[in-house]
């Protein structure tokens, strides 16, 4: 018996230190979930999208001209700039705008979905930990009836086959907390997977669900209030009106005007000396006087200006406000579809809600009732040679499912409330 004696200290140093790690409430793991790397790797893609929809919107870069021509020499120094008067780039600053609040709402709906699923595993974690502690209850109750057996076996007042067939009945109970055991340790890692901080001890609070009563038609109607999906959907319609609109824009043509110098040959002159007769000397040459000699090119300098109009003939932007009509239709559609599956959603969840609550209420009703009784019973008769093992073993076991089974609709209760909020996009206040 020293490797059962073992197995059994070895349950309860684990409980030990399992009792003494700390505590990690649901607001403290909201609270460390806040500051993960998913917020921050979302704010990063919004910004992204903000600045190309920024980007989008920004005047063409103007464009410098150097031009030189060998015959008769003429050269051009111009500056172009394309003019944004038709108001397209407007419409597509608008729609960047609306593209990033769209952006916003998808990223609120990716964190709620996170946070739903979290609040999730941390319950279940936390119902793990109270299906272990129900086995250990189970076990420690055991134990005790294991005791007895041995004194009276020891006595001569009891048979070898209780005192064995107890002892394989404590075996088969810590074959259970090792399973428990692990559920609670996979549990903690699905926790551990949404927070930056590993969360190194037990959950604690409460499965049980203080709510007392929803209504239906007011949770939907909040649900369409509160829901990052419609919100998406809806700023999407809206940024695909404005492309549409900035689309219809390319029917008008915006026009480039350049405006630069121009330096060129106008001709030549003769280049001759003029004497003087007076002073009897020469002066520099005048060009204005016909004489013997070379000639000389005239260059002139003056303001060029242009103005370029592209035709729409063959690409008036046709295609693109078809498609980004079409895309309109499509999400007003699929608004349509959601808005259905939601008011589904919210209704298949309130009413699996009521279903489990009051599977609970009874459950807990006739607990009360008959809660401890049957294993009081059962023990009193045993000990009195009415009953045998096998009848005590089985209110034990009768005991431990009773525990176990309060646990599952505890959770079923909680879980069925999280999805309540999960489906409405906010925490429902009753």
């Amino acid at each position: 018996m020293r490797w059962f004696l073992w197995l059994c200290g070895l349950s309860s140093l684990a409980l030990a230190q399992d009792v003494s790690a700390p505590e990690w409430t649901e607001a403290r793991v909201l609270e460390t979930f806040s500051r993960s790397s998913l917020g921050a790797s979302l704010d990063a893609r919004m910004a992204a999208i903000e600045a190309q929809g920024r980007g989008r919107a920004l005047w063409a870069n103007p464009s410098v001209n150097w031009s030189r021509e060998g015959a008769g020499y003429t050269e051009f120094l111009q500056l172009e700039q394309a003019l944004p008067i038709t108001g397209r780039l407007r419409l597509l600053r608008e729609a960047g705008r609306a593209a990033t609040e769209v952006a916003g709402a998808s990223r609120e709906l990716a964190l709620w979905d996170a946070r739903s699923t979290l609040r999730l595993a941390f319950y279940q974690l936390l119902a793990g930990q109270q299906r272990q502690a129900s086995i250990t209850q189970t076990i420690q109750t055991l134990e005790d009836v294991a005791k007895i057996l041995r004194v009276r076996e020891k006595e001569g007042e009891g048979s070898r086959y209780d005192r064995l067939r107890a002892d394989r009945e404590m075996v088969q109970l810590h074959a259970d907390l090792r399973l428990a055991e692990a559920q609670v340790a996979q549990l903690r890692a699905q926790v551990n997977a949404f927070l930056p901080t590993p969360l190194v001890g037990r959950a604690a609070g409460k499965l049980d669900d203080a709510t007392a009563k929803l209504d239906a038609e007011a949770v939907a109607a909040q649900a369409m209030m509160a829901r990052a999906e419609l919100r998406v959907l809806d700023r999407t319609v809206a940024a695909l009106k404005l492309e549409e609109q900035a689309a219809y824009k390319l029917r008008l043509p915006e026009p480039t005007l350049s405006a630069g110098m121009k330096r060129a040959n106008v001709g030549t002159e003769p280049v001759g000396l003029l004497i003087d007769p007076v002073r009897g000397g020469t002066i520099l040459p005048f060009p204005t006087v016909t004489a013997v000699g070379s000639q000389r090119q005239i260059n002139d300098t003056s303001f060029v200006v242009g103005l370029s109009v592209p035709l729409p003939t063959f690409n008036k932007g046709q295609f693109e406000v078809a498609r980004f009509t079409s895309e309109q239709r499509a999400a007003i559609s699929q608004r349509q579809l959601v808005s259905q599956r939601i008011r589904a959603e919210v209704a298949g969840a309130v009413e699996t809600w009521q279903i489990r609550r009051a599977a609970l209420d009874a459950y807990r009703a006739e607990q009360q009732q008959t809660g401890g009784e049957l294993l009081r019973i059962a023990r009193v008769a045993y000990q009195e040679g009415e009953l045998g093992i096998l009848e005590l073993l089985d209110a034990i076991r009768v005991e431990r499912q009773a525990l176990l089974r309060l646990v599952d609709l505890e959770a079923a209760v909680k879980e069925a409330r999280i999805e309540i909020d999960r489906v409405v996009g906010a925490e429902v206040q009753p």
